[in-house]
């Protein structure tokens, strides 16, 4: 490596440490708490028509009943703590506070308290992608997509980004794995609410068609992730995978075995042994439990 290279990868290590050890974005409350400006900054009112979004925002989706709470609160307190941008043009590019400026027109602010830092493209990005990765609500997909952008835009590793965010380097490599899902995957469960380690167990198999089979599976059937990885390792053992039978049926065979193993040990008690209201109640359970049995095992049967 020259000296040069040794000399920008120093430069490049004490800008994210500086980063990192500041940032701290705790949206209303927090005057001054976000730690990329120091006291001596100036904060100034600028006009929010001159301030525009930052295009390489690496968060795409807001939601918007937060947005609308957290103008409530804007209209309430005003915008307590300001964001930072950066001068472009004739214009204010947002660096940091996104979802504030966002609130803040919903708001109908006419002026927005700013911070106006000289930055590159770089660094802005890099303070913009570090204070939605230390955000605990950011999309899965989102969150995947930033630590890969720190990994290969500024030679990070795992162990790097996991200090940073305060996350173990085994929670950052299952996170990194949604991006190897397909795109045809990536989009249909974009918009379900599959969480974040149901969409991981997915990634995990070994076929675009394997992890198709899983999400149908866990729509159609609502399973647990306990479910789904039993799923996923009954698909891993027949190749191209058996999805007729549900992980449900499994646990469901296993509780009538239970079952079956309850009713031995009844049939071995004296009668006189338990009391009689307790021996009518069960008596009503088992006769129930008889009819519902013959219906089941009429429809496992196919009978018509």
């Amino acid at each position: 490596m020259t000296e040069t290279a040794k000399q920008n990868k120093s430069e490049d290590k004490y800008f994210l440490d500086f980063t990192l050890d500041n940032i701290n974005d705790f949206e209303q409350f927090s005057l001054g708490a976000s730690g990329l400006h120091s006291e001596f900054d100036q904060v100034s009112m600028l006009d929010i028509n001159f301030i525009v979004s930052n295009p390489n925002q690496p968060r795409k989706h807001f939601n918007q009943e937060s947005i609308r709470a957290l103008a409530d609160s804007i209209r309430e307190y005003g915008l307590i703590q300001p964001i930072l941008v950066r001068e472009v043009g004739n214009k204010y590019e947002i660096i940091a506070g996104e979802r504030r400026y966002l609130a803040a027109k919903e708001a109908d602010l006419f002026q927005i308290p700013s911070i106006i830092k000289n930055m590159n493209d770089a660094e802005a990005f890099k303070i913009s992608l570090l204070e939605n990765l230390l955000r605990e609500d950011l999309d899965p997909f989102e969150e995947a997509n930033g630590y890969k952008q720190l990994q290969d835009m500024y030679g990070m590793t795992q162990e790097d980004i996991a200090r940073i965010v305060k996350k173990s380097k085994a929670t950052i490599s299952e996170i990194m794995s949604l991006n190897k899902l397909p795109r045809p995957v990536h989009e249909k469960v974009r918009s379900t609410e599959l969480t974040r380690t149901h969409l991981i167990e997915i990634a995990r198999a070994e076929s675009e068609e394997d992890m198709m089979n899983l999400v149908e599976l866990a729509l159609k059937k609502q399973l647990s992730v306990k479910d789904l990885r039993a799923a996923k390792q009954q698909l891993d053992k027949k190749g191209r995978g058996d999805t007729k039978i549900s992980p449900v049926y499994v646990t469901l065979y296993k509780q009538s075995t239970s079952y079956g193993n309850s009713l031995s040990r009844l049939s071995t008690i004296e009668p006189d042994d338990i009391p009689e209201d307790d021996r009518s109640k069960l008596i009503t359970k088992l006769e129930n439990l008889i009819d519902k049995t013959r219906e089941v095992v009429k429809k496992l049967r196919n009978d018509q």
